[in-house]
């Protein structure tokens, strides 16, 4: 960074190095979590367009800085141009795919993945990150399956592939097969993603030991995911650990959810799971403040719901919790993960839930449902 700074100090109107500082200020931020590194990053990557307006990089910095920010309609417009510069790079349409799904444009969302696709149609990298937006974006994972199927059929001695069809099949139902592809990505090498997978399909199994065991080197090789503390700790509470380990992890989850929530406060999700740490840590005003201030109808991740039920189980209000388990089922939340949640057996023989199950069953499958509770591919 002072290279760049001193190269500017030379030609103030040097674009290239503008953008690369706004690309180091990001990588700082997510090295330190200091939002100041963020707001620099959008000063660089601003300057760099005023100054070269026809320069691609320029434009995908600033779009991607404002997106960020929530300015989606100007992430679109800088993404836009950016495309329009150089047609063939493909971080500029996911930003923009990801900035229409934002802005309420979900069509427009998907064709731009289609444009992505001509992008790189023998680049695996291509196919993967299509893939995650359809997972995490737009939550439809048959759909997200077919793209990682294409990664593992390019990339087939990377564990990267595996790890994400394995989520995939997890959350569509299919637990032997989601076992087939997190243990080959296990035993391809040390890939995070893959270890914390595979740890949430051994939770729901009840391998508790082994899902600890899983997490806590996940862990080791990335620390900085609040769901991965999430999941430790719900490991160890229900596999008997001492009461003194499971408040650590959950210490440290409630830790890195702060964190995120200080860059993106608006975030439901992380605000959601932050309510449910702090239920956990004994901190039961800090949690009702949370949820009290939430809106309903803006919630509409069925995770986020499922995450909501466990809460108001906790806080002893089973009406409630029917209703959000109610609604995450209709939006597409598998039914056998309820059923093999821990914290839910006492709600399982409520006879309300079982209605609510029966018609689970009976309703034609929905494709769709929301990130995993413990970390994603």
């Amino acid at each position: 960074m002072t290279l760049y700074r001193q190269a500017l100090d030379i030609d103030p109107d040097y674009a290239d190095a503008m953008v690369q500082l706004a690309d180091a200020c990001e990588r700082r931020y997510q090295l330190e979590e200091d939002p100041i590194w963020l707001e620099h990053g959008a000063n660089y990557a601003r300057r760099a367009v005023a100054v070269a307006p026809d320069l691609p990089a320029a434009q995908l910095s600033a779009g991607r800085f404002e997106l960020a920010n929530a300015s989606h309609r100007k992430a679109i417009q800088h993404l836009e141009r950016a495309i329009a510069l150089d047609p063939l790079e493909l971080r500029a349409y996911l930003y923009l795919a990801e900035a229409h799904e934002a802005f309420g444009e979900p069509q427009a969302a998907e064709d731009t993945m289609e444009r992505a696709i001509r992008t790189g149609p023998d680049d695996w990298l291509t196919y993967y990150q299509i893939g995650r937006f359809y997972y995490a974006e737009r939550s439809d994972l048959d759909r997200a399956k077919g793209y990682f199927e294409k990664v593992i059929e390019l990339l087939p001695d990377r564990s990267v592939g595996y790890s994400a069809l394995g989520s995939c099949l997890f959350y569509l139902g299919d637990r032997n097969g989601a076992r087939e592809q997190l243990e080959r990505a296990v035993g391809i090498g040390s890939d995070y993603e893959a270890h914390s997978n595979l740890a949430t399909l051994e939770f729901y199994d009840g391998n508790l030991a082994e899902a600890a065991q899983l997490y806590e080197r996940a862990l080791e090789m990335d620390d900085s995911d609040f769901m991965v503390w999430v999941g430790l700790a719900e490991a160890r509470r229900f596999g008997g650990g001492s009461a003194e380990r499971v408040r650590e992890a959950y210490e440290m989850a409630a830790d890195r959810a702060s964190r995120h929530l200080e860059v993106y406060p608006d975030d439901l999700r992380v605000l959601i799971y932050l309510a449910s740490t702090q239920i956990q840590l004994d901190r039961q005003s800090e949690a009702r403040s949370i949820v009290e201030g939430l809106l309903p109808d803006e919630i509409t991740a069925p995770d986020s719901m499922f995450a909501l039920a466990e809460i108001y189980e906790v806080l002893g209000e089973r009406d409630n919790a029917l209703l959000w388990i109610e609604r995450a089922l209709v939006a597409g939340f598998p039914l056998a993960v309820i059923e093999d949640y821990a914290a839910f057996d006492g709600l399982r023989s409520d006879p309300r839930y079982l209605r609510l199950a029966e018609s689970s069953t009976e309703r034609p499958a929905d494709k769709k449902t929301g990130d995993s509770e413990r970390g994603e591919d």
